[in-house]
């Protein structure tokens, strides 16, 4: 029996939410102090002002992807190293983060909301003593929601009132081609022009 069937019963297609939540992303990239020219103490202090700018949303890329109950995000956010008040070189901080959301299935869909800024970390630095293996990291936290969802077939207590398009089912009408015919006029035209032609 058709669960769709009745008067008043209709089947329609929804997008059922299997799983949603807010997801924090730490974006991260380590830099050898040298690159940038700067050298640390034995504790790891830097000496020179140094601070990282993050880039606005158009900066950010991000990708989604499923397994069997794991959602998957990843990507990167771009930033510029600046010291001592002058940029000092573009930086790409990668992030990549997992969580549970039990039932999902790799041919659910999967969207975002637009990342946002948290917060940028003040940089760390990481002594190794020695200037060739010290290096610097920064970080910069992200927030968006992910939204997984699935395509199901509900029945709704509807009164159809008709069809959008109530010609969706009809042949296409048969195309005639009407024939061109000649006029007197035209004809006389056509021997005015052969006559002309002689000359």
């Amino acid at each position: 029996m058709n669960p769709c069937s009745g008067s008043y019963n209709e089947c329609i297609l929804v997008q059922s939410v299997i799983c949603s939540r807010a997801v924090f992303l730490t974006a991260e990239a380590k830099i050898p102090a040298c690159h940038l020219q700067l050298k640390l103490d034995p504790s790891g202090e830097i000496k020179q002002a140094i601070r990282l700018i993050a880039g606005e949303s158009s900066d950010i890329s991000i990708n989604l992807s499923l397994v069997k109950d794991i959602a998957v995000v990843s990507g990167f956010i771009r930033g510029i190293v600046v010291i001592n008040n002058r940029i000092s070189c573009p930086v790409v901080l990668p992030f990549q983060t997992e969580f549970e959301c039990k039932g999902i299935c790799p041919e659910d869909n999967i969207r975002n909301t637009i990342p946002v800024v948290q917060g940028i970390l003040p940089p760390l630095g990481i002594p190794h003593g020695d200037d060739q293996q010290d290096a610097i990291v920064f970080k910069v936290i992200l927030k968006t929601q992910v939204t997984v969802t699935r395509e199901r077939i509900a029945k709704a207590n509807l009164e159809i009132l008709g069809d959008v398009n109530e010609d969706r089912c009809k042949q296409p009408a048969q195309v005639v081609t009407i024939p061109r015919f000649e006029t007197k006029n035209e004809e006389e035209d056509e021997d005015d022009e052969n006559d002309g032609s002689k000359f």
